[in-house]
């Protein structure tokens, strides 16, 4: 039998008002838990699962933002991921108009 897959989509919040937090909660919180899922599922005795990483950044809704959602699909490679979580273009001004439901939406569907 195939191993099994342990899929992980981080929801983030692409609008202007979250980029002075991401770093700090990228490196501190979000970095170290997904590394530790990636080492287990390389250590692990029999057949452990594979772990897969995507990522969907919502923004805001039109006027006030260019889109509404960037969507990278799954990857078994880290450092990829890690990249695509460094590299977030924050911007918009984020205070009412955000598309977290479609953000959620598309976290659902990657699923």
């Amino acid at each position: 039998a195939a191993p099994a897959v342990r899929q992980v989509v981080v929801v983030a919040d692409g609008s202007s008002y979250m980029e002075p937090y991401w770093k700090s909660l990228y490196e501190t919180c979000l970095l170290p838990a997904l590394t530790w899922l990636d080492v287990r599922s390389k250590d692990s005795g029999g057949a452990p699962p594979r772990t897969e990483f995507a990522l969907v950044t919502f923004y805001e809704h039109p006027p006030y933002g260019d889109r509404l959602l960037r969507t990278n699909i799954f990857t078994p490679r880290l450092p990829l991921f890690d990249s695509w979580a460094k590299n977030i273009k924050f911007e918009g001004g984020g205070y009412a108009q955000t598309a977290v439901t479609e953000g959620l939406a598309a976290a659902l569907e990657l699923l």
